[in-house]
């Protein structure tokens, strides 16, 4: 996984600490003495600790993690009849649903990348970017790792 960028964070973020935990999420960003910073809160510094934005890795998005946030997968397809046989089973469709409505994400099996409905000129792979998604969408869902 490529490195991420200070630009690229947003509080409440999930992201791979790599000096400690697995998991962590971002609670503040802040650069100091030229040092780009991250205030990160995990199961054991739940108050928060300081970490430097050079070892913040992504979390890959995969299915186990979408199950445990309520999402499943509502169907598999996209075998219509101007689909080429090499392309049937393309695509994943998974759901969340919540009081508010619902939202659709899309997987694509050839390239191994994530959408969101309505969102389809943006691909992703991490657990972050689905959370930006999500935010951007207008979809209230904390997601938890």
């Amino acid at each position: 996984m490529t490195d991420i960028k200070i630009n690229e964070l947003s509080i409440g973020d999930w992201v791979r600490y790599d000096r400690g935990t697995d998991a962590v999420q971002i609670m503040g960003i802040y650069v100091r003495n030229n040092q780009e910073c991250v205030v990160m809160s995990d199961s054991y510094y739940s108050d928060g600790v300081i970490g430097f934005v050079e070892h913040i890795k992504p979390i890959p998005l995969t299915p186990k993690i979408l199950k445990k946030n309520g999402w499943e997968c509502i169907a598999v397809g996209d075998n219509g009849p101007a689909t080429p046989k090499e392309h049937y089973n393309r695509y994943e469709k998974w759901r969340c649903e919540s009081k508010w409505g619902y939202r659709d994400l899309f997987f694509d099996r050839m390239t191994k990348k994530w959408r969101l409905s309505g969102m389809n000129c943006t691909t992703f792979t991490t657990v972050h970017k689905l959370q930006h998604a999500l935010r951007f969408s207008g979809f209230e869902k904390e997601i938890e790792v």
